[in-house]
């Protein structure tokens, strides 16, 4: 079974490295082919060139508009004598002239000019065109008029009734090169004027080319569907696999048969071993995640067989994790996880117990037990997650890594003014306290430094023994301390709960917009994630989620630890593979104002 799997996975690695040069190949093979159409045409100009004639007329013309005025035509003789002096114009390649007049170009000044060109010049071609301006040059508004009526005259022709009048089309030019009375052509290299006609018409051929071959490769490369695509496992995965479809298809239903291959499947998954196998068998730990170990705190009191499953998912040898097995738990459910921490030499359990209730101080006092034993037994981790056994990870522990190293020292907690102090009990506060107090979740992501402060520093100790007796005093005792500006990895402003700020925990509660994706139902107002639940929860940018029970429904968890798998092996197999939106976290309000605090020191 082992050979095949390796067959399997070196055949999707070769898959993975031939699609990634085909595109490259075939982008570099077309750019090589315009390159030398461009080069071939290019290189055919040459100042010999003589072009051939199309549609019994030469190609190109040299338009002028004449004044009827004695010096205008000297003007005119001079500027197609320094044309016929400085370019080589013969019958075989020649270009006439074609000159525009008025109706006050008289007979005498046609011969004029005639005479004085022909005279040197015996093959050039003048051609003579009346001109009658069809078009308004009046503005609407005849107190804008900046000019007067024949420079508007002027400007039109040029710019518009050259290119309708009859002659020109008549004549069928491919270009048409501009020439006033007072321009003349100087040239110490003689270039021929064929080549500026031809060099234009190869500019255009060149360009179509070029813009030709381009929509090629966009359309082949970017847009075409035609091409057969490797298969990744992840394709596999999200293709083939029941767990794939409910990730793909939102609010998709089960068939009784799929729901019974499902359960068959779960039951497979979660028969874990009961001895140390389930952590000492790990997958291939990169050096970026060796180099940046995380630390976990985990509080149960029952349900094993989640714990087993959530710490199967986050395990790491590079990690380090304590668990506060609440002191009102079996002691069956200690036992078997001390059996488990034994196995290993990162799992801790706090030499203290305590008694945990809801809303109690007791929450954090066991929070603080593990933070103490954390701190103790490392100096190396990174940062701090604080788990519940309902919560499932929703990135991969790399993935984690490239997302708390874009975070820049920043802590990631919920705050907002709070402004009823019932819950105090009117207890007077310690003189380096102040109002107003604020809340938020208990659930956090801190830095180290940030819990080291906690641990060696007056105030946060104050805030903690201040707590002691009031109710709930976990929604306020990270909320506040992340307030202050002594703490590493502070932020002063509000920091809600919500979609696109708060990345540490996904929670779905039911007074919030978002409470219509659930579909596991609410749960003292939170919602329980099921197995219709998994497409959101698959694409969420969160870290972790809450709230998932077992014993309502287990395939939310097993389908999520199915798709990070995949997504683990995925970058054992291609280390450029990343699903991480960098620029998506980047953005985060803390994030943000971390970067902005880094820059003012």
């Amino acid at each position: 079974m082992e050979t095949s799997t390796d067959n399997l996975v070196n055949f999707y690695f070769i898959q993975i490295q031939l699609d990634k040069l085909r595109r490259p190949l075939l982008l570099i093979i077309v750019m090589a082919v315009t390159i030398y159409i461009a080069y071939i045409t290019t290189i055919t100009v040459n100042y010999s060139y003589k072009p051939q004639q199309k549609h019994n007329g030469p190609r190109g013309v040299i338009v002028t508009l004449l004044r009827s005025t004695n010096r205008s035509i000297l003007l005119t003789i001079n500027m197609i004598h320094s044309v016929m002096k400085f370019h080589s114009i013969n019958s075989n390649s020649s270009y006439p002239f074609l000159i525009f007049h008025d109706q006050n170009f008289t007979s005498h000044m046609r011969q004029h000019l005639l005479s004085c060109v022909l005279k040197h010049h015996k093959t050039v071609s003048i051609l003579f065109a009346l001109i009658h301006f069809p078009t308004s040059i009046l503005p609407y508004n005849m107190s804008n008029a900046k000019h007067g009526l024949g420079y508007r005259f002027m400007c039109r022709f040029w710019t518009y009734d050259v290119f309708y009048h009859p002659v020109v089309k008549d004549g069928q030019y491919d270009y048409l090169m501009r020439m006033d009375a007072d321009s003349y052509f100087s040239d110490d290299q003689k270039t021929t004027i064929t080549n500026c006609f031809f060099i234009l018409d190869c500019n255009r051929h060149t360009l179509c080319i070029g813009l030709a071959v381009y929509f090629l490769v966009w359309f082949t490369i970017f847009r075409s569907t035609s091409w057969p695509k490797s298969a990744t496992k992840l394709d596999t995965f999200l293709n083939t696999t029941i767990c794939g479809r409910l990730i793909q298809h939102p609010n998709l239903a089960l068939t009784t048969n799929e729901s019974i291959q499902l359960e068959h499947q779960m039951q497979t998954y979660f028969s874990f071993p009961k001895d140390c196998s389930l952590y000492t068998s790990q997958t291939i730990i990169s050096s970026e995640e060796l180099t940046y170990p995380l630390a976990f705190t985990i509080l149960i009191h029952a349900n094993l067989d989640q714990f087993d499953f959530l710490l199967k998912t986050i395990y790491r040898k590079s990690n380090y994790y304590c668990v506060h097995v609440d002191l009102k738990a079996p002691v069956a459910l200690y036992e078997a996880i001390k059996n488990r921490s034994s196995c290993v030499t990162n799992i801790y359990l706090p030499k203290r117990r305590v008694h945990v209730a809801w809303g109690q101080f007791s929450i954090l006092e066991a929070e603080h037990l593990c933070q103490q034993e954390l701190l103790k037994q490392s100096t190396t981790w990174k940062y701090y997650f604080n788990l519940a056994n309902s919560d499932i990870p929703l990135k991969t522990n790399f993935e984690l890594i490239q997302i708390l190293k874009l975070y820049n020292n920043q802590n990631d907690v919920t705050s907002l003014p709070y402004t009823s102090y019932h819950r105090q009990n009117n207890r007077t506060l310690p003189s380096s306290l102040s109002l107003p107090f604020y809340k938020g979740e208990f659930h956090v992501l801190l830095t180290r430094s940030a819990v080291e402060y906690i641990h060696t520093n007056n105030r946060p100790r104050d805030l903690y023994n201040f707590l002691n007796g009031t109710s709930v005093p976990d929604e306020h005792y990270y909320s506040m301390i992340n307030r202050w500006k002594e703490t590493p990895g502070y932020y002063p402003h509000d920091h809600d709960l919500n979609q696109t700020s708060f990345m540490t925990r996904y929670k779905i509660w039911s007074d919030r917009p978002e409470q219509k994706l659930c579909r596991g139902g609410f749960h003292r107002t939170i919602c329980i994630f099921n197995y219709q639940d998994i497409w959101h929860l698959a694409t969420a940018p969160h870290l972790f989620a809450n709230k998932v029970l077992f014993q309502r429904d287990r395939s939310a968890a097993y389908c999520m630890a199915q798709y990070l798998d995949v997504r683990n092996k995925m970058k054992q197999e291609n280390k450029e593979y990343a699903i991480i939106d960098e620029k998506f976290y980047k953005q985060l309000q803390n994030v943000e104002f971390g970067n902005k605090k880094k820059l003012m020191r």
